[in-house]
């Protein structure tokens, strides 16, 4: 039975473990600098930040709202439709 399974979500697990590993690549680039700015600006880091890194702040934030549900949506779906 797992190997069916398997068989069955092999190609979603694949796409997952891509992104996450995509994800955690770009974490490990922007992290220290990130880490950084929150230790040297405390609670007000969000407004003493530059454009670009604002921009990636917010875009990281909508990444955390959005992807889980989109990932629902297409994962929890009926698989067996015709």
């Amino acid at each position: 039975m797992i190997w069916l399974t398997w068989r069955q979500f092999r190609t979603q697990a694949a796409v997952v473990f891509a992104a996450v590993a995509a994800f955690a690549a770009a974490l490990a680039v922007t992290g220290p600098r990130l880490a950084d700015l929150h230790r040297t600006a405390g609670s007000s880091l969000v407004d003493q930040v530059s454009g670009s890194d604002r921009t990636l702040y917010y875009t990281g934030l909508l990444i955390v709202l959005v992807v889980p549900a989109v990932i629902g949506m297409f994962w929890g779906g009926a698989a067996d439709l015709p």
